[in-house]
């Protein structure tokens, strides 16, 4: 629903698919003109059974923002 209203242009959206919808990253910047960057933290208990795979999964997401999703925002 979310994606849908923001590629109507009637509200905000963010996740990560990015496709769906016509959506699309969009770089926002703070009042000096820099980008603002938001901090996407991950947590776990170390005790679980899928641990390494979680760890896995949070390193893969942080290298699509930062080759994928950023680029892409730049881009616009």
């Amino acid at each position: 629903m979310r994606h849908a209203l923001a590629a109507g242009r009637r509200g905000v959206a963010i996740g990560t698919e990015l496709p769906r919808f016509g959506t699309r990253p969009v770089l926002v910047l703070d009042t000096d003109g820099a980008p603002v960057q938001l901090p996407i933290h991950a947590c776990w208990s170390p005790d679980h059974y899928a641990a390494a795979a979680l760890e896995q999964l949070a390193t893969r997401l942080g290298t699509f923002a930062e080759q994928v999703v950023r680029p892409e925002a730049e881009a616009i």
